[in-house]
């Protein structure tokens, strides 16, 4: 009983677990663009490659144009931007 009295105040002292948890969550309308760019590899892709163009050292920018290209089918590409995103 004790430790439940202790875990419950300690519980009020830290606050909602919550709060600190999700406080950098995606609202609602961003996470339906993020899945629209998922869905949509062509898109995603084409700004993935302005990004590239702006800064080419991004190695994350790399290795999700690899996976653009994956899924449109392009091994090729994909293989480059992978080996790319890999040298970074």
């Amino acid at each position: 009983m004790i430790a439940f009295i202790a875990a419950f105040f300690l519980y009020l002292y830290i606050g909602h677990w919550q709060h600190y948890l999700f406080k950098y969550s995606l609202s609602s309308s961003e996470t339906r663009a993020f899945i629209n760019l998922i869905e949509k590899p062509e898109y995603m892709k084409d700004l993935l490659l302005t990004r590239i163009a702006r800064y080419p050292d991004d190695a994350m920018a790399w290795r999700l144009l690899a996976n653009c290209y994956l899924k449109l089918g392009d091994e090729a590409r994909a293989a480059f931007a992978a080996r790319k995103a890999l040298q970074l």
